[in-house]
């Protein structure tokens, strides 16, 4: 189930990244909400090495 999770959080910091509209100001914003996605991500997966060893 982790893994799952961490896939999930890699495509939403894939869709932030890539969205179109962002202008300069919400820039550092994206950037900090992608940088949380592959947090949670790095997370899950973690939990999974952990729960599968």
């Amino acid at each position: 189930m982790p893994y799952r999770h961490c896939a999930h959080h890699l495509r939403q910091a894939n869709r932030t990244l890539t969205q179109q509209d962002v202008d300069a100001a919400e820039d550092r914003a994206t950037t900090d909400l992608a940088a949380a996605y592959v947090e949670a991500a790095h997370t899950h997966a973690q939990e999974a090495s952990i729960t599968n060893v």
